[in-house]
């Protein structure tokens, strides 16, 4: 698991420098919750309102 979550965490931060408007990655639904299920969701924010 932590293995995975390292993954996760590389995952995310290329996502937020490479969208440089970016200022947040969340994981939700069941990856957030700790069930594999093959499906990774993420939201993504800019802060805007």
């Amino acid at each position: 698991m932590v293995h995975k979550a390292l993954g996760i965490n590389r995952i995310l931060d290329n996502i937020l420098n490479r969208l440089s408007h970016l200022d947040a990655a969340y994981l939700i639904d069941d990856y957030a919750l700790g069930r594999d299920t093959g499906v990774i969701d993420i939201l993504l924010g800019t802060g805007d309102k």
